[in-house]
């Protein structure tokens, strides 16, 4: 699946003996990842060793958070109590970079000295190493290399690192991907559907969120920190749609455009956040082949931030630049 069913913006790791090198890397990567920046092999590793272990903590509190549902927790009141609880996720690296000619150690040396982790690893070598490069990616040690010597080498690092940043995190996706039903599985698999909820998560300027079975859809989180539920609807569910929005008291009118797949209500996740308001109702939006992927979105303005948003992440990170201490 090239669409994630849970993603999130993550740190990058760079390791490179030359320092103007990395500063230049400070000036033209995008100002929206956060990114740490070593010299020295020693700092680097003591680095990603240490995080490692908060990876792990990670992967265990996403799929204790399956777990408490399985026991009768509600699954967006679990998602958003990790999302408040849990800020310093943004710093985990998912990418390191890593120059393979250095004095002390070459790259492969170094990544072959680090735990597995993070997920996906770049190497910056010079011409004469490519064949080391190309041996070092196919026994699966990097998943990308990259020559300095490259005339356009930062646009080809930036686009190269977009990739690995937008994929998915495999230690959590699998987490998510096996509590979805095979019917849900299979929707999100159209490329179509794949396509708008992108669009849909790009004109709201989400930058994390995660897709959950009960109720259907995707929970998110814009930059600034604020929910958004985007509520799913397979157009041959609408009958059970119906049912439920009668059970929360509807009208007649409302409940025909529900049946016409003109409206979704809301009610099912009224009902899993234990919310005294009455449900609503948005615009249903008609996605895949006949429009058989129906969804509305419902904005969670009254939650006010959810934790500390990513804007507000970034802006409390240190200055950008190359730490010769």
């Amino acid at each position: 699946m090239k669409f994630p069913l849970y993603h999130r913006p993550s740190s990058l790791v760079f390791l490179d003996d030359e320092t103007p090198y990395l500063e230049m890397l400070a000036i033209v990567l995008p100002r929206d990842w956060c990114i740490r920046f070593y010299t020295r092999m020693d700092d680097y590793l003591a680095q990603i060793n240490a995080q490692a272990l908060q990876w792990e903590e990670d992967v265990s509190q996403h799929q204790d958070i399956i777990n408490q549902w399985y026991k009768g927790k509600q699954l967006p009141v679990l998602v958003l109590d990790y999302w408040r609880s849990q800020s310093h996720r943004y710093g985990l690296p998912s990418i390191a970079v890593v120059d393979y000619a250095m004095p002390a150690a070459n790259g492969l040396e170094v990544l072959k000295a680090s735990p597995p982790w993070p997920p996906h690893r770049v190497l910056l070598t010079g011409k004469a190493d490519e064949h080391t490069a190309v041996a070092a990616f196919n026994d699966g040690l990097i998943d990308r290399y990259v020559t300095k010597q490259t005339p356009d080498l930062a646009q080809q690092l930036v686009s190269a690192l977009r990739q690995h940043y937008n994929a998915a995190l495999d230690s959590h996706e699998s987490i998510w991907r096996n509590i979805l039903r095979r019917s849900q599985q299979q929707a999100l698999h159209d490329r179509a559907v794949q396509q708008a909820v992108k669009e849909w998560l790009k004109a709201q300027h989400c930058v994390e969120y995660v897709v959950i079975p009960e109720p259907f859809g995707l929970l998110a989180l814009d930059a600034e920190g604020h929910a958004h539920w985007l509520q799913f609807e397979l157009h041959k569910d609408l009958a059970a749609a119906v049912d439920l929005a009668q059970a929360a008291g509807h009208d007649a009118q409302t409940l025909a455009a529900i049946t016409q797949g003109q409206l979704l209500s809301d009610a099912e996740w009224c009902q899993a956040l234990g919310a005294s308001t009455a449900p609503q109702c948005a615009p249903a939006m008609a996605w895949g082949p006949g429009g058989y992927f129906l969804a509305a979105h419902f904005p969670q303005n009254a939650m006010g931030t959810i934790g500390i948003g990513h804007r507000a992440f970034l802006a409390d990170l240190p200055e950008r630049g190359v730490d010769l201490d």
